[in-house]
């Protein structure tokens, strides 16, 4: 008998063991297809149409095929099924709460809520080191995730993983990856101020002279008296209320 059979043997027999114990009588859809850290899920679903529930539980085929077959066998079976209880009968616990606890020991289980395997991945894994100096094994997909920018925090030492760690293939000597120099920005020198020119100021009797030679030419090429009194406001700087007033004055007289 191969070890998938083994467990799924086992798992038919801790249902039984459940049916007397609890009354419960549970037929999950069993599967292998499991894989990082967590040796094994119960689920539970249920169906609104017909009221009733679906049970499932996956195991983690690198932990059956590892050297942790014993392991799983013993102790997370009875873990998940204990799960697969409190979910159909839930006053008995949830969770990992004393009643739930009290269910995986009778059912067989040692009671504790987290394994403490070593996993062997499919592709071998990647070893890292965490900033707390913890070296940790994690999947292929993590290692992925890790090294396009996401960071883990390990539960037992608060450790951070990212892909500035040293890391590895698991099995092979740990180097510590060279982060990039930024180099500073360089910082633009100051534009200075516009200097702006003011035009010469003229003596008040050669600047009215000025502007009435140039009003009488205006009238004699034939322009509008709007136009020159828009011109005398922008080379002279006057308003257009006063531009307007000279060049009316002067347009009578010229």
């Amino acid at each position: 008998m191969d070890r998938f059979a083994a467990i799924h043997n086992k798992t038919r027999e801790v249902l039984a063991r459940a049916k007397e114990l609890y009354g419960v009588d549970i037929n999950p859809t069993i599967s292998f297809n499991l894989r990082g850290r967590v040796a094994a899920r119960a689920g539970c679903k249920l169906c609104r149409l017909t009221a009733t529930r679906n049970y499932t539980l996956r195991y983690n085929r690198d932990l059956i095929d590892g050297n942790h077959f014993d392991d799983m066998m013993n102790e997370t079976v009875p873990h998940e099924v204990a799960h697969l209880v409190c979910y159909a009968r839930p006053e008995l616990g949830r969770k990992h709460d004393g009643g739930w606890r009290r269910a995986c020991l009778a059912l067989g289980g040692n009671g504790k809520t987290r394994h403490d395997y070593d996993v062997t991945y499919a592709h071998g894994g990647y070893t890292y080191r965490a900033t707390c100096g913890t070296e940790v094994t994690v999947s292929k997909i993590i290692h992925g995730r890790i090294q396009a920018g996401q960071s883990r925090t390990l539960r037992r030492t608060g450790g951070r993983l990212d892909k500035w760690c040293a890391w590895a293939p698991a099995g092979r000597p740990l180097s510590v990856p060279v982060q990039p120099v930024v180099q500073p920005k360089p910082v633009a020198a100051p534009t200075p101020p516009v200097q702006r020119v003011a035009p010469p100021v003229q003596p008040q009797a050669s600047l009215a002279k000025t502007i009435m030679t140039r009003v009488k030419e205006a009238k004699a090429r034939g322009d509008r008296p709007a136009q020159v009194a828009n011109r005398l406001a922008n080379v002279f700087g006057l308003s257009r209320t006063v531009s307007d007033n000279i060049v009316s004055k002067i347009w009578l007289t010229a």
